[in-house]
């Protein structure tokens, strides 16, 4: 499946895999299947390749991404214990921050974020979701731009990972920005008054 003009560099790169004592790659095949491969080096100096079929899997985050994208949805997860924080690409666009400022955002750097007003409202579901007392939680709630401004946004999210006993391990959710609907709402009340 490897066009005539990279079956060398293929090969090289192959033979230089054998040197580590383990690798592991994903590969499409021409037929559209995808596969993890995995190679380890055993003790005795064999070596054990495994072959897993990934194309359903692949299918489904492939599509799981363009509905995200599709939406516009910021998405973030949190680990309960150590702190650490992912956010796509949207969260940070949405907010007009750089990659490297969100990396050290935390929990406390988030709150700073929030408007003054809605920080009860912002933090008590993902608390009840953090101390177990609450699976999910939605929030409207504000969220200050790098230029100054603020952003409207309908959170939403939960535990989405649990310990073995039963204690929420990690929290995620995603971010819809609503400023405009909330532009519009203000200006029909202001026409209502």
């Amino acid at each position: 499946d490897i066009p005539a003009a990279q079956h060398e560099h293929w090969l090289r790169a192959r033979l230089a895999q054998r040197e580590r004592q383990m690798f592991e790659e994903e590969m499409r095949f021409s037929d559209g299947r995808w596969f993890r491969v995995t190679e380890r080096s055993t003790a005795g100096g064999s070596r054990v390749h495994v072959l897993v079929d990934i194309t359903d899997i692949t299918t489904a985050q492939v599509a799981l991404q363009q509905v995200i994208s599709g939406a516009q949805a910021a998405t973030w997860t949190v680990n309960l214990a150590t702190g650490e924080s992912d956010e796509n690409d949207r969260w940070i666009e949405m907010l007009g921050l750089d990659r490297q400022a969100v990396i050290s955002l935390g929990f406390e750097g988030w709150r700073a974020l929030v408007h003054p007003e809605d920080v009860a409202a912002a933090e008590a579901g993902f608390l009840q979701c953090a101390d177990g007392t609450s699976a999910a939680f939605e929030v409207e709630y504000r969220l200050r731009h790098r230029l100054g401004h603020w952003v409207w946004v309908m959170g939403r999210g939960g535990v989405s990972d649990y310990h073995a006993d039963g204690r929420p391990a990690r929290i995620s959710g995603v971010l819809l920005d609503i400023s405009r609907q909330k532009r519009l709402e203000a200006e029909l009340a202001l026409q209502s008054a």
